[in-house]
């Protein structure tokens, strides 16, 4: 996907991870310290971060689009980041699905035989994956604003 309305995708595309992902985090916080909320809202964050990572892959393509159409050569480290962030997103949303998924069936037969350190070890596991997807989506925004602003800058100047 490259343009939206005859726009660049991409710049209209980084809002969704931008969003979904920081708000995904606060609710896998939430239904990983409180496993009795995991049955009413882990479907929610579930949903949030599946958005988000969906958002992060298709920021990333239309940024790599962006990239060959212009032509730029010197992305400095935004498109190593961006590449990152999508990693960690979807990793995240692989983490919390298997969370709240092992909440709803762990009283399922062949769940019985799950440890029972392993609920703990999964809230665990998403609560650092949800701090390193808001981290890595940070951090790919900042360098492609600092990025798009330094063009501004070079161009006024």
């Amino acid at each position: 996907m490259d343009t939206i309305f005859d726009l660049p995708a991409h710049p209209l595309l980084v809002h969704i991870p931008v969003m979904a992902i920081p708000l995904a985090a606060i609710g896998a916080l939430l239904v990983a310290l409180r496993p009795g909320w995991r049955r009413a809202y882990g479907p929610i964050v579930v949903a949030l971060a599946g958005l988000g990572a969906l958002g992060a892959v298709l920021t990333a393509s239309s940024g790599e689009s962006l990239q060959e159409a212009k032509r730029i050569t010197d992305l400095g480290d935004h498109g190593e980041l961006g590449e990152t962030a999508r990693n960690v997103a979807l990793v995240f949303f692989v983490i919390v699905t298997a969370l709240v998924v092992l909440d709803r069936w762990r009283n399922h037969e062949r769940l019985r035989r799950v440890p029972a350190w392993a609920p703990v070890a999964l809230a665990v596991l998403t609560v650092l994956s949800a701090a390193g997807a808001v981290l890595t989506v940070v951090a790919a925004g900042h360098s492609g604003a600092e990025r798009v602003w330094e063009n501004e800058q070079d161009a006024d100047g």
